[in-house]
């Protein structure tokens, strides 16, 4: 089997969700609740953090059953 070239693991490591509720808010309860929402990437044998804000156009819809 061919391989396509250029694809691969660049580096392994873990990934964090974060997110920061809304003033006046001490935790989210729904997703109107979350001011911002963060993934941080900690890549193994490494010491430094990428923080990535993820916009809320970014995030995709909730599926939901519609009513009959």
């Amino acid at each position: 089997m061919a391989q396509i070239k250029g694809t691969g693991i660049l580096e392994r490591g873990n990934i964090y969700f974060l997110y920061r509720p809304k003033v006046q808010k001490e935790q989210a309860r729904g997703e109107r609740d979350v001011e911002r929402f963060y993934m941080v990437l900690s890549p193994e044998g490494k010491n430094i953090f990428r923080e990535i804000i993820i916009g809320q156009k970014v995030l995709p819809d909730i599926c939901r059953p519609q009513p009959r």
